[in-house]
């Protein structure tokens, strides 16, 4: 027993040297679950999505690419017609990335990441905290071709990445199980 629909729509900008484009998909479902016969699930989940690059920027920095999303997803578990428990989970992530120009043979990209959600249960079936958690990173990847030592078919990589998490979950106004 379910039912569900859903869709997505997007649309960019291309020019020579890059792109700025967007989209939006969705999901809606209901459904009976195997646990409980008078149980059912209704799930909504939307996100939304931006993203650019731009390319041959004719400097030190030689790309730039963006991106941001966004989701808010839902489900609440249903028994005869009432809603006992209710799940949702709110997100954004976004990234920023910056691709240098050629020093020698050496090229590369250094980039950040962040990440923000929040989830949370509230109902009598809630047995998990609401948590909030927020993430950021910075990353630096380079690679070389070996040309120089005469092996064409091989180049040497390296990559760094620093990231923090933090989790909080005081949110929480009941004892835990």
């Amino acid at each position: 027993s379910a039912s569900s629909d859903g869709g997505a729509l997007g649309a960019s900008l291309t020019f020579d040297n890059g792109y700025v484009g967007s989209s939006y998909s969705g999901f809606n479902s209901n459904y009976g679950t195997v646990a409980e016969p008078t149980v059912r699930i209704d799930m909504k989940s939307q996100r939304w999505d931006i993203a650019s690059e731009f390319r041959e920027l004719n400097s030190v920095i030689s790309r730039i690419k963006m991106r941001y999303a966004h989701t808010d997803y839902q489900h609440q578990e249903i028994n005869n017609g009432e809603t006992e428990t209710a799940f949702t989970n709110k997100g954004s992530q976004a990234s920023l990335e910056l691709g240098h120009a050629k020093f020698g043979d050496l090229e590369g990209v250094l980039g950040m990441q962040l990440q923000n959600s929040r989830f949370e249960a509230i109902g009598g079936e809630a047995f998990v905290r609401p948590v909030h958690t927020k993430s950021h990173a910075v990353y630096l990847y380079e690679e070389m071709p070996l040309k120089a030592l005469g092996l064409d078919q091989l180049k040497l990589s390296l990559g760094v990445r620093a990231e923090h998490t933090a989790l909080d979950a005081s949110a929480w106004d009941k004892d835990p199980i």
